[in-house]
């Protein structure tokens, strides 16, 4: 919870006690109330965080086998697993710019959501002009040639079992102690899948 809000419940529910006179036995239970929403907030924050990371992980594990990733370099992307994504944002084109960078160890490849695609590049022109001042400025791109997309990603959900309580202990564990467990668990995720597009 921001502090500024916490001052704001805090003293604000300390006002209200001793307007309304209550017993210090409601203004416990009160502030227990307050600190456990809090408590059960913030650690749902995290999760959506760490829920992501993974998906991020079991993203680069799928792209770095899939060749027809590794041999262009634009791409559009159809994310059908938006709810793994923290805060449902979308990724933006630099997000999955750095995990190809982490899949292949290189600056050449861009991929951008197909809705976005099609919302903010209505011609060839607009599309390569924005690419190429960002290829500049380096956003994991530094390497790249402005290309029109040659590959739509597809992602879609995989096994939802790997976030049950007990397994997401388990992907913990495996993290720190077993990275090739851990891998061949969190990979089970997602499913990727690349079509090709057609630019004529």
């Amino acid at each position: 919870m921001p502090l500024g809000l916490s001052l704001i419940l805090v003293y604000g529910t300390r006002i209200l006690s001793r307007w309304l006179s209550l017993p210090k036995e409601v203004i416990f239970y009160i502030f227990s109330i307050l600190i456990a929403v809090s408590i059960i907030g913030t650690i749902q924050g995290y999760w959506d965080y760490i829920r992501d990371w993974y998906k991020q992980q079991a993203l680069i594990l799928h792209f770095r086998e899939i060749n027809e990733i590794k041999n262009n370099s634009t791409f559009l992307v159809e994310d059908n697993t938006m709810d793994l994504n923290a805060r449902k944002r979308y990724y933006r084109h630099y997000e999955y710019s750095g995990l190809m960078r982490s899949a292949f160890s290189d600056e050449k490849r861009i991929a951008i959501d197909v809705k976005q695609y099609y919302l903010y590049y209505k011609n060839k022109n607009e599309f390569y002009k924005v690419f190429k001042e960002n290829a500049k400025l380096n956003y994991n791109i530094s390497d790249y040639e402005v290309t029109l997309p040659q590959r739509k990603i597809i992602i879609n959900p995989g096994d939802r079992n790997v976030l049950s309580f007990i397994n997401r202990l388990n992907l913990i564990f495996k993290n720190i102690f077993s990275k090739y467990k851990f891998h061949g668990e969190v990979k089970k995720l997602v499913n990727v899948s690349v079509e090709e597009i057609n630019n004529d």
